[in-house]
């Protein structure tokens, strides 16, 4: 399939995540790097976004907002699309090694990288979240699935994040937890069972050894963070 489609990350403030997406990253072990080079993406398609966002007008009307099969209608028997990432956007204190954003990109290709749902078969489907991962010494180069772009540019519901958050955190929870915990963001006080705030965080309930260890490892490193 042709990809004559370029995506090119840009210098954002924030970005937009879709409410389907934000669930998926919420229960995806995702590393600080696999985080900052999602965030890239979601820089790089946010005028695309704002397609479909619907925009509350003053006389009562709303203009009809095209849905995803009308924005890629003229993309006939084209299912990828194609990216570029600067690696110093990635990378902007050269703390890490190039090896290792390496090692992020191909573990974003890994089959195993998210779930989603399959109409076809009333189920889910195990993709990878980029493919054909590319580069040299001064950026990177990826392919997205349409299927993937669906997910990311769904804003009926969506979030605003600053971009540059993974580079401010020193654990990769901190994203993880700020994206579950924003679900709350209307109500003033919410209890939850430690059970269930394992299970909702998708993390094994033999993780750690009781709610203290949770705390200790996990909460109070995120509190550190936020």
């Amino acid at each position: 399939m042709n990809s004559d489609k370029a995506f090119v990350s840009k210098i954002r403030k924030k970005v937009l995540i879709s409410n389907d997406f934000r669930e998926i990253l919420i229960t995806q072990n995702t590393s600080i790097i696999e985080q900052r080079i999602i965030m890239m993406v979601l820089s790089a398609i946010k005028e695309q976004q704002s397609l479909f966002i619907n925009v509350k007008a003053f006389n009562g009307k709303r203009e009809i907002q095209l849905s995803f099969n009308d924005y890629y209608e003229g993309w006939a028997n084209q299912g990828l699309v194609e990216f570029s990432i600067p690696l110093n956007q990635i990378n902007p204190k050269q703390m890490m090694k190039n090896s290792a954003i390496q090692e992020a990109l191909i573990q974003m290709t890994n089959l195993n990288w998210l779930r989603l749902k399959d109409e076809t078969i009333n189920g889910f489907k195990a993709v990878p979240f980029i493919l054909e991962p590319s580069w040299n010494s001064k950026y990177i180069y990826f392919k997205l699935d349409k299927a993937i772009m669906k997910n990311l540019l769904n804003m009926n519901h969506y979030f605003s994040l600053l971009k540059d958050l993974p580079n401010k955190t020193s654990v990769s929870n901190t994203l993880r937890f700020l994206l579950w915990i924003l679900k709350f963001k209307k109500i003033k006080q919410v209890t939850k069972e430690y059970g269930q705030i394992l299970k909702e965080l998708n993390i094994p309930s033999n993780k750690y050894e009781g709610s203290y260890r949770f705390d200790r490892d996990f909460l109070k490193r995120v509190k550190v963070d936020l």
